[in-house]
């Protein structure tokens, strides 16, 4: 799941607290793949700095940095699951 920072979450009584964070649409599909897939093969792919929901700390989130370092981290993460995949071509 991609989760980028499209949206800004503040509470009313205070908007200038503003923080970037995923569209609400894809926080329900993160929640609904959890639920269908359970929280050990989910994992979250996060561009930026976003908020992110105490509800979803137990799901794995890896950062997407701008070398791309972690393209092999999932590919590793994928493998670990247990679905085939071709490590090299991760890199």
């Amino acid at each position: 799941m991609l989760l980028t920072p499209d949206d800004i979450g503040a509470p009313i009584s205070n908007p200038e607290t503003g923080r970037p964070r995923p569209r609400q649409n894809v926080v329900f599909e993160l929640g609904y793949f959890i639920g269908r897939l359970g929280r050990h093969r989910v994992c979250g792919l996060v561009k930026g700095d976003i908020e992110i929901l105490s509800d979803y700390l137990g799901v794995l989130y890896l950062p997407m940095d701008e070398a791309g370092g972690w393209r092999l981290l999932l590919a590793k993460e994928i493998k670990g699951a247990g679905l085939d995949i071709d490590l090299n071509r991760a890199l």
